[in-house]
């Protein structure tokens, strides 16, 4: 196998890998200020800041059951801005801010329809709930309250607590009997809803899992949509102790505090702009409740950054997990924020990460060079056996086979430690992907490394391009050039002359380049930044060992040696 077959199969298995990276345009902008829909009638209370509280501040009217408009409630704190609905008291909409940043809150739970908000409470004793009209009986800075009730029947309290102190929402529900009898009571409670699915990797990273006996499982969501309709469900079962819903930066948490029968996650439908919508929630099974007794269940809905220092304190240090390459991504992660304090910039840190990775697969590196070295000495005695064998297939492999052992040539010696970096550099890829530290960090003329570079906006949108130049995928298709001409690099008298299967191979590495660089344009620019800086190192450390083995004259076969 000579050195392109080598660089194409190469470049092969890392399109393969790259494949299943889907991306979309540019997250839409979002209007956090609008505060009345004419189309659908729906009222929304603005927010106001309390006086001597500059992070939460809340002004709303209570919802009267015989309204027909939907009234909707804001309430703002250090970590949110949430938007709660009288039509199933329940979460609308909820936005998260940056710690320490000055930039608008970002759009994580979002849902068309008020029968489909997160912890909302639907089939309460069998019977549809989702779209009952509550009403909001006690409003402060930090918390909501509304109730729903059937006189005779049943009432139902929920609470919500905003603490101010991280990205959790504590609820808490409260069912009175009202009958004249004991009632059994039971009711499915949806977590978080209509995930955020605009950024580019959406597609690729949604993900849905549930957490039990110290593992974390991840659910087919094929195995819904399958289904074949909206609404279709899936129930997961087992005792487990919270489900998650995540995208690419965030995480979605629903924890219960009390046993339950069962979780469920639902497919909502398709989008055109975010593709499939999602919903994952818990049933609890029946209790039975005393005439004039009541139950209270307890919940926590964690929506922020999968960060480890947000969700450790809150119990869900297991919710920091990057899947199958979870082993060698959790260490860069550690190794990225290291570097990151020593710095001050993602930029430098992804940078110096580069660095530090390429020092340590030197070694295979270094073998993958020599064994590229000794099959381009070999290859015009190669030629000579394919011509002297040329209408004999078994005797020209039996004679190749001799020739590698006799001269110690393995010719799948370059492969294999391109095999072995492969998961290494794939977890590296994984790792920026998916840390929303990146979010909002700039470099050099970047602005935010978890965004196109965008050096400057395009008159209007173009195809494939989309509505910016971006920079930095042009350097690395540059950079990409640059190690394949120094990795494919051969002495003119080891080439064999009319090859046009050789000379394919060339053409095709020349269009890889390119290639690559559509297929790079519209991701996260720290992305961008570690292929072009993995790139250049690549090339510099080929460059480096070829000219110490050209100066030491190593790896040469003359003809007597060869035998041929």
């Amino acid at each position: 196998m000579n050195d392109q077959k080598r660089f194409i199969l190469a470049i092969a298995l890392t399109v393969a890998i790259l494949a299943a990276f889907s991306f979309f345009n540019k997250k839409p902008q979002i209007d956090t200020q609008a505060l009345v829909d004419k189309q659908s009638g729906e009222k929304r209370v603005a927010v106001e800041k309390a006086a001597g509280q500059p992070t939460a501040g809340v002004l709303s009217v209570p919802a009267k059951s015989s309204d027909k408009k939907v009234v909707e409630t804001e309430i703002e704190t250090a970590c949110f801005k949430v938007v709660l609905t009288d039509r199933g008291g329940c979460i609308k909409e909820l936005y998260v801010k940056k710690p320490a940043k000055n930039d608008p809150p970002i759009k994580l739970l979002c849902v068309a329809e008020p029968d489909q908000g997160s912890l909302r409470i639907e089939k309460l004793m069998g019977l549809p709930a989702a779209s009952a009209v509550y009403e909001l009986t006690n409003l402060t800075s930090n918390t909501a309250t509304y109730v729903y009730e059937e006189k005779n029947n049943y009432r139902v309290e929920k609470k919500f607590i905003f603490p101010n102190s991280n990205y959790n929402i504590e609820l808490e529900i409260s069912i009175k009997n009202l009958s004249k009898g004991d009632k059994g009571v039971s009711y499915m409670l949806s977590g978080p809803s209509g995930i955020d699915r605009s950024l580019p990797l959406d597609k690729r990273f949604t993900n849905i899992g549930s957490f039990a006996d110290g593992v974390l499982r991840w659910q087919r969501l094929g195995e819904v949509k399958s289904l074949g309709k909206k609404g279709s469900e899936f129930d997961v079962a087992g005792q487990n102790e919270w489900f998650i819903l995540r995208n690419t930066h965030f995480s979605t948490i629903i924890t219960p505090y009390q046993k339950i029968s069962c979780g469920y996650m639902r497919w909502l439908g398709e989008d055109k702009i975010q593709g499939d919508r999602w919903s994952v929630g818990i049933k609890t099974g029946e209790f039975i409740v005393a005439q004039g007794g009541d139950i209270i269940h307890k919940y926590t809905l964690y929506a922020g950054p999968t960060s480890l220092k947000h969700l450790k304190p809150l119990g869900l240090a297991k919710a920091f997990n990057y899947g199958k390459l979870n082993f060698f991504c959790q260490p860069l992660v550690k190794i990225l924020d290291f570097f990151y304090r020593l710095s001050h910039n993602y930029g430098l840190a992804i940078i110096l990460l580069v660095v530090l990775i390429g020092l340590c697969t030197f070694p295979l590196t270094l073998k993958n060079v020599k064994s590229m070295k000794q099959m381009q000495a070999v290859q015009p005695h190669l030629a000579r056996l394919k011509e002297l064998h040329k209408d004999d297939q078994q005797k020209l492999q039996a004679e190749m086979m001799k020739f590698y052992r006799e001269h110690k040539v393995n010719p799948m010696g370059g492969c294999l430690p391109m095999l072995l970096q492969m998961p290494i550099f794939m977890s590296l890829y994984i790792t920026l992907a998916r840390s929303p530290e990146l979010a909002g960090s700039n470099f050099l003329w970047i602005k935010d490394l978890s965004q196109p570079d965008a050096l400057f906006p395009f008159p209007a949108k173009l195809p494939i391009l989309g509505d910016s130049f971006n920079l930095l995928p042009l350097l690395m298709i540059g950079a990409m050039m640059l190690q394949q001409k120094i990795t494919t690099k051969t002495k003119s008298t080891e080439r064999v002359a009319g090859d046009e299967q050789q000379r394919q191979q060339q053409n095709m590495m020349l269009l890889m380049p390119v290639i690559f660089g559509f297929m790079f344009y519209n991701l996260p620019s720290g992305l961008v930044l570690y292929w072009t800086a993995n790139t250049l190192l690549m090339a510099a450390t080929h460059h480096l060992i070829q000219k110490r083995l050209a100066d030491n004259g190593a790896l040469t076969i003359s003809p007597s040696q060869a035998g041929v």
